[in-house]
């Protein structure tokens, strides 16, 4: 339990610090773009690279929990819809871009490495390859078109699939999906590197949403904030119960499924709020949040199923 604190507690530092040293003009306006950059196209595709090549077999009830992960992102998404649907622009990228998406590779998988076994990292790392579909591009590729669109009424298919397909992340778990289906080895260098590579994912994901923090003490950014989380929080709620009490799956990987639930929201999310021309303080505020939530709604899982 104190490991599992020291990491997420590490997390929110760096978040904490990135935020201070911008304050203190050590970081210049405009330079979290590098970092988002390099996460996005660099670190975030060497995790998933390095996630996957520890996974031995993809079977057939792996494969339904990377449909669980994909799912669980079009829910949420379809819900902020629903909801933003008539409102602003400003309030369609916000709720478009920082509903869905879950913050697995960041975040999650400590709780999973620590509490939940080997069995539990397998579930966690494939949850993640459905989720990242969503998160590395689909939700932005979706909310994006939706927010062009006026309403919203029409989605721009075409537009959505390239916009999907440009995604350096979505690639890699593409490919990673298809060699793990033919037992198709990882090359010893690769496997290295991208490990190499993706254990920086962590800190510079973070690091990149503490220099995207403002955070503003007013009622109207309180109010949109919190807002959001509630709906997050209470879908989460809902298919936990289902996945804990609903599916045929052994007593672990249900317990895992339902942890990772109320996984924070995606680090990305702020990466695609500004390339929406959204609040990217806004977006940073509500991810930061949502990571202490998430600590506090999964320690509470974990401890009680």
């Amino acid at each position: 339990m104190t490991e599992v604190f020291i990491k997420a507690g590490a997390y929110i530092f760096i978040i904490c610090l990135a935020y201070f040293l911008k304050k203190i003009k050590f970081f210049k306006e405009g330079e979290h773009k590098i970092i988002s950059k390099i996460v996005l196209n660099i670190t975030l595709p060497a995790a998933i690279l390095s996630s996957f090549e520890r996974v031995e077999h993809l079977s057939g009830q792996l494969f339904f929990i990377l449909l669980i992960g994909f799912l669980g992102n079009v829910g949420v998404l379809f819900f902020a819809w629903l909801i933003c649907r008539n409102k602003s622009r400003e309030d369609k990228v916000y709720w478009m871009c920082n509903s869905a998406g879950y913050n697995i590779g960041c975040f999650t998988l400590p709780y999973a490495q620590g509490f939940l076994g080997p069995i539990g990292v397998v579930v966690t790392c494939l949850f993640d390859a459905g989720n990242s579909i969503m998160c590395t591009g689909g939700t932005y590729a979706i909310a994006s078109n939706v927010i062009e669109s006026g309403q919203g009424d029409k989605i721009d298919i075409k537009g959505t699939c390239k916009k999907l397909l440009c995604s350096v992340p979505f690639d890699c778990y593409l490919i990673a999906v298809i060699m793990k289906s033919f037992e198709i080895p990882f090359p010893a260098f690769i496997s290295q590197l991208s490990t190499t590579i993706g254990n920086a994912n962590g800190f510079l994901s973070m690091l990149m949403i503490g220099m995207m923090l403002e955070i503003h003490a007013n009622k109207e950014y309180l109010k949109k904030v919190f807002s959001l989380l509630a709906v997050r929080y209470m879908f989460a709620a809902v298919m936990a119960v289902i996945l804990y009490y609903g599916l045929p799956f052994e007593a672990d990987v249900r317990k895992t499924l339902a942890v990772i639930s109320f996984a924070p929201l995606a680090a990305l999310a702020c990466v695609f709020t500004e390339r929406c021309n959204g609040d990217i303080e806004l977006s940073g505020m509500t991810n930061s949040i949502s990571v202490i939530l998430s600590m506090i709604f999964m320690t509470i899982l974990i401890l009680v199923i």
